[in-house]
């Protein structure tokens, strides 16, 4: 789910920048758990 904005050299320079990469990764992490939290939560409103 990467923005459309996010171009090649800016995926290049989050690969070469590993405080990015790990951003990136936290970023990633975070909104899965909360896409999995809405997801249960509309589950759980049903």
């Amino acid at each position: 789910m990467l923005n459309k904005n996010i171009t090649k050299i800016d995926v290049i320079f989050f690969m070469v920048s590993p405080y990015n990469t790990l951003l990136l990764n936290l970023s990633l992490k975070t909104s899965f758990i909360i896409s999995k939290a809405l997801i249960i939560f509309g589950f759980v409103s049903l």
